[in-house]
């Protein structure tokens, strides 16, 4: 009985050691690679008009209001959305879209293209000053730009060649979604500015170039 046993045991440890063997023995016959790619080319860059609500994007209008004729004191009026004294100060945003890919920077300026001028006539507010305050800067899939105004205000210079840098991105910057909170607009007049009883019209004009900021 005891010749018996040893025998099985010794047939068990020679299968087991005859597996190790082959797994050992396993190679790969065999290998193949399989690439992947995905290609990105560059789109543009544009300036957000927002999704059509109130200070989503660039204001449609600037309302500062009707008041009366007076010539004794300088004014200083805050555009609302309603055009009343007081009511809800019109804000806006100046969102620049660069999906070019190239982080080459980019400007945007602004210029009041003539001074405030009476409707259907000539006569202007001289010296009348208009001045958009600003906020913060933001900006997402990028690097958030430094260039322009930011936090900071700015007075336009009314005509040709008033243009003036509002924000901007210098090279390495800007790409991506890139955001400039836009406060108050506030129209200063003096007091002694001739007036007319009529509306007086002036219009901004913002423009986008790949001109990298300062």
């Amino acid at each position: 009985m005891k010749k018996l046993i040893s025998t099985t045991l010794l047939s068990g440890l020679a299968l087991t050691a005859i597996g190790f063997s082959n797994e050992a023995l396993a190679a790969d016959k065999d290998t193949k690679t399989t690439n992947a790619t995905i290609t990105y080319t560059e789109g543009d860059m544009t300036i957000d008009p927002g999704d059509g609500s109130l200070g989503s994007g660039l204001p449609d209008n600037l309302n500062f209001g009707a008041h009366k004729i007076q010539n004794k004191t300088a004014e200083n009026w805050v555009a609302t959305d309603n055009g009343i004294e007081g009511g809800p100060v019109t804000t806006g945003k100046l969102t620049v879209n660069d999906a070019r890919g190239t982080k080459a920077g980019w400007s945007v300026k602004v210029v009041q293209t003539a001074q405030f001028t009476e409707k259907g006539g000539t006569g202007q507010l001289t010296n009348a000053a208009l001045t958009i305050k600003t906020g913060s800067a933001t900006n997402t899939g990028g690097t958030r730009p430094t260039g322009g105004k930011i936090n900071n205000s700015l007075t336009l210079v009314p005509g040709a060649g008033g243009e003036q840098l509002i924000f901007g991105a210098k090279a390495a910057t800007g790409d991506g979604i890139s955001t400039l909170e836009l406060s108050k607009f506030e129209l200063a007049v003096p007091g002694d500015t001739a007036k007319r009883a009529v509306e007086y019209q002036s219009t901004l004009t913002w423009t986008l170039s790949d001109t990298p900021a300062p």
